[in-house]
């Protein structure tokens, strides 16, 4: 028996008239290579390619039983993930600040913003000049401030045996929000005025903590008659006159019997304004 490969349909080879006496056509078995395929019934598989941060991806399907594409694949824009801003530069009274929003897959800064300089409020207390300076934004309510001189107690102890200071004066400073004592929600700047009689190359601010008994030196500088420091919390605060003791040879500067009577006698000069300046800048009224 012959075989032929028809490249055509059955339909098309039906369709061909064969005469008699061509048995070998007739009896031959019949390879149909124009058949048309059955066509597949799709299953879509979704693929995806992620995107990168600076590389497009995509997304489309794709026939589980045969592989082929399934419809126009989708892009998926390339982009950066941006994390929370991070501040980079605190704005100051003089300077503008800035914060930035980094990727955080890749780190690249993504986005920045620049933060408007800080405006002044300044708070004073009238009955002893203390003032303090604060960002105008930067409580909700009223904002005063309440000091009060100590001449003794605690605070006064401490110093006093901490430093033996001759000249100090002690500010019990509160910061009030709508009447309620509030610590600074950030460093503030505080300006106190510096004594009569304090030379301002030998004077210091010192923090006083009642509970520890610490005495702890604050980074102050003077300032037209001020001495300002930065602090964030309130408490007691004392301006000091230390010194020079090692170009002055006055009696403030000893220990024991001699310093209680030295205390003494500057009592009477204190009273007759009599008493002059140390050698070491102290006035001893």
């Amino acid at each position: 028996m012959s075989e032929i490969y028809f490249y055509g349909t059955k339909e098309q080879w039906e369709s061909i008239i064969i005469e008699d006496g061509n048995d070998c056509l007739l009896n031959a078995t019949i390879h149909f290579l124009g058949e048309e395929e059955e066509e597949c019934d799709h299953i879509p598989v979704e693929q995806t390619i992620p995107a990168s941060c600076t590389v497009n991806g995509m997304k489309f399907y794709i026939c589980l039983e045969c592989g082929e594409t399934i419809g126009e694949p989708t892009i998926i824009p390339a982009g950066h993930t941006p994390g929370e801003w991070v501040v980079t530069a605190e704005p100051t009274y003089e300077k503008e600040g800035k914060r930035v929003k980094y990727c955080t897959v890749c780190g690249e800064v993504v986005a920045e913003e620049t933060l408007a300089k800080l405006e002044k409020q300044i708070v004073e207390d009238k009955e002893t000049g203390v003032a303090i300076e604060i960002p105008t934004e930067g409580y909700d309510g009223e904002v005063e401030i309440e000091v009060e001189e100590s001449f003794d107690g605690t605070a006064f102890n401490i110093l006093d045996a901490k430093t033996g200071a001759v000249q100090q004066k002690i500010y019990d400073i509160k910061m009030l929000v709508d009447g309620e004592a509030v610590q600074p929600n950030g460093k503030i700047t505080v300006k106190i005025p510096l004594p009569v009689g304090y030379n301002p190359n030998f004077s210091y601010v010192y923090y006083v903590n009642t509970e520890t008994g610490a005495v702890e030196k604050m980074e102050a500088t003077y300032e037209d008659g001020y001495m300002v420091f930065e602090t964030d919390h309130f408490s007691y605060y004392a301006v000091i006159a230390e010194p020079d003791t090692d170009n002055c040879s006055c009696n403030c500067h000893a220990g024991g019997i001699k310093k209680f009577f030295f205390k003494f006698l500057l009592f009477f000069q204190k009273i007759f304004r009599t008493n002059k300046e140390c050698k070491c800048g102290i006035k001893h009224y």
